[in-house]
């Protein structure tokens, strides 16, 4: 896979968050890095995409 400039920036700050919280510092709260919560809804969204285009319906998503 080929990464594109635009990725560069949110990697980035992903990357200095992970540094700060191994080194003990406070880091930034702003923006909020990703959860493990929002990649699960995320996933919820590319799992009705699919569903979606296989079965030619509309897909209600739910989150819990």
């Amino acid at each position: 896979m080929r990464s594109g400039a635009s990725e560069i920036g949110p990697y980035t700050r992903l990357y200095e968050t992970f540094r700060g919280l191994i080194n003990g510092k406070l880091v930034p709260t702003d923006p909020r890095p990703g959860t493990f919560a929002d990649g699960v809804e995320a996933m919820a969204v590319l799992d009705a995409i699919r569903q979606s285009a296989t079965d030619g319906s509309w897909v209600t998503v739910t989150c819990d």
